[in-house]
């Protein structure tokens, strides 16, 4: 039994998912989940999944200048071992239920905010894989998802991380990086 909880303040269970992230050896990003690169100013909205009462997965939704008023969604998305990637181990249409019940309660909640533009990253050079993933968010969601030709910045620095390719709802709001089309 899944229960997906959205807050403007992390559950204690947040805490302990984090933890698990970091010392995960498969995770190849451990070092975003430590608690200042976590829980920062911009983050707005927290989403906690738990199963049988143990924290399976999380994510959060947050807001920066760069984003010129839209928010990215699933930030820092984690999913505990024996997963795999955004396609998990239970999946309705290669994307695991609880993914897409954080996204549609980040969404419904970033409206309360007067947010509509609403974006996903991902640091993904895998056009079929992409292509999946699109298709996974507009069945599993209420939304109608755009997968951009590009990529876009996502962080100030414009480090290459962080030019990535965007799935967005409403408005792109993003700056394109010009060197990179697909």
């Amino acid at each position: 039994m899944f229960e997906t909880f959205t807050s403007h303040n992390p559950l204690p269970e947040m805490y302990e998912l984090y933890e698990l992230a970091r010392k995960d050896p498969k995770n190849r990003l451990p070092q975003n989940y430590t608690e200042d690169r976590a829980f920062t100013k911009d983050t707005i909205l927290y989403s906690i999944t738990l199963e049988d009462g143990r924290p399976i997965l999380g994510s959060s939704l947050i807001v920066k200048p760069i984003y010129n008023g839209s928010a990215r969604a699933l930030n820092r998305l984690y999913l505990v071992p024996g997963t795999n990637g955004l396609i998990a181990r239970k999946t309705v249409n290669k994307l695991f239920p609880p993914i897409a019940e954080q996204l549609r309660q980040q969404i419904e909640k970033a409206k309360t905010h007067n947010i509509h533009n609403i974006f996903i990253s991902r640091d993904d050079k895998q056009s079929r894989r992409l292509s999946r993933l699109i298709k996974a968010f507009n069945h599993n969601t209420p939304y109608e998802w755009t997968l951009t030709d590009g990529e876009y910045w996502t962080c100030q620095d414009r480090c290459q991380e962080c030019s990535q390719r965007i799935f967005y709802i409403n408005n792109l709001m993003l700056k394109q990086n010009e060197d990179v089309f697909f």
